[in-house]
């Protein structure tokens, strides 16, 4: 289904998620949204922030991780990372996964529910995005940046040689965090008890941290980002305008990493077994923080053809955690450039 520009862009968000907007004063009027069918009927959104000056031959596609969206690489109204790529000459596209941000999301006014794992975000959103982004760019690839949950997306389309794919980057992610600093081994037990709700209301915990911080800084939960190295400011509106209730098969595919027993593609197939027995069939800069709880470097560092760690170590001003890498207070700075140059690396 061929993408349909700027249709009722806000169709759907509820009227809590249109305050947040207002609130954060969220300005998205510099870019287009698309709206794409994927094959199970789920409308999906892709925005798309246009240079002035096209400086890069391929469009870069940014994806979210868990229970997030577009909005998570904004760290402030004025200051996004598809805005920065787009000013420096880069066709950039953000999407939302299914029932996340702009897309379509379960309710009461349809009969979607909460019934998908990884392999829905994997072969039925992820082709109907890049479809999307080739066709609108009129490109035959595109640039691969997702972070966390979305560099996992990346992962599996390099295990399936996707040539659509000229590059990528992860931000925190792997595929397999056993026997690392990772504190996701402190809830993987907990998964069993994910069969009790069709959908796991994790933004619920990232929320009152982040409406706790506005008013004291401490408040900010160092699994989701280092409070040294993010403003009380960009935490609360990243946990009011970017965070989800997650399908709780997701979170169960999920755990197969956590607990090192590995995630399997459509067939079955262990997704790191094939990245190490068929190799990458493109290049991937695997790029994580010191201080990420959550996926910390020697997680990261399993998987990608490349790696970087950002932190005091490394010639950064302080150390970085999981989404602090995309919205910390010098991210813009120390990030966001060092990404854009590998990005034309030829």
């Amino acid at each position: 289904m061929e993408p349909t520009k700027n249709a009722k862009r806000y169709q759907h968000l509820s009227d809590n998620e249109l305050s947040a907007l207002k609130f954060w004063q969220i300005d998205e009027s510099k870019s287009d949204i698309h709206f794409i069918e994927t094959e199970d009927h789920w409308q999906l959104a892709v925005t798309h922030y246009p240079p002035k000056e096209k400086k890069f031959p391929y469009p870069i596609l940014l994806c979210h991780g868990l229970g997030s969206n577009r909005l998570a690489f904004y760290s402030e109204s004025s200051r996004s990372f598809g805005q920065y790529l787009a000013s420096n000459g880069f066709d950039v596209y953000a999407c939302d996964l299914r029932g996340h941000g702009l897309s379509e999301k379960p309710g009461r006014t349809n009969d979607l529910r909460y019934n998908w794992g990884f392999l829905e975000y994997a072969t039925l959103d992820m082709p109907a995005i890049i479809d999307a982004v080739l066709s609108l760019s009129s490109e035959k690839q595109c640039c691969f940046i997702g972070h966390s949950m979305g560099g996992i997306l990346l992962y599996y389309l390099a295990s399936q040689s996707d040539a659509r794919i000229k590059r990528g980057i992860t931000l925190g992610s792997s595929l397999d965090y056993s026997n690392t600093g990772s504190l996701f081994r402190l809830i993987a037990t907990a998964a069993p008890l994910t069969h009790i709700l069709p959908a796991t209301p994790i933004h619920w915990a990232a929320r009152i941290s982040g409406y706790l911080s506005r008013y004291h800084a401490g408040a900010i939960d160092p699994f989701l980002a280092n409070p040294k190295n993010i403003s009380p400011q960009s935490f609360s509106q990243y946990t009011r305008t970017a965070t989800h209730p997650v399908s709780s098969r997701v979170l169960r595919d999920l755990a197969l990493a956590i607990t090192g027993e590995g995630m399997v593609d459509q067939q079955g197939q262990k997704i790191a077994r094939s990245l190490a027995e068929k190799g990458y069939p493109f290049p991937i800069l695997a790029v994580s923080g010191s201080r990420d709880l959550q996926c910390p470097p020697e997680a990261a560092h399993r998987f990608g053809t490349e790696q970087k760690v950002f932190g005091k170590e490394y010639g950064q001003q302080e150390e970085y955690g999981h989404h602090d890498l995309l919205i910390g207070k010098r991210a813009h700075l120390e990030v966001w450039p060092t990404l854009a140059e590998w990005l034309v690396k030829t």
